[in-house]
């Protein structure tokens, strides 16, 4: 998406590349336990570690720090 972001002429991309995945059923879903404990993550790394690995340890950590450090600076800048 990134890449083919400056081609395109939308505000906004969201990716649901799993989810078609998911609902066809290309790929195995998380038993209904998981999903209501939110873990569903920890099935998806299960099933595919080498692929994901990246995504869940390196830039979930990484976008949260950047979500809270702006938050921060946003509710300092209003005091």
């Amino acid at each position: 998406m990134a890449e083919h972001r400056p081609a395109l002429c939308a505000p906004l991309l969201l990716g649901v590349g799993y989810a078609f995945d998911a609902l066809s059923g290309a790929k195995p879903q998380a038993p209904d336990w998981m999903q209501h404990a939110c873990l569903e993550w920890a099935f998806r790394f299960g099933c595919e570690p080498r692929r994901l690995w990246p995504r869940i340890f390196i830039d979930g950590p990484c976008f949260m720090a950047a979500l809270i450090s702006q938050t921060l600076k946003v509710k300092n800048f209003n005091r």
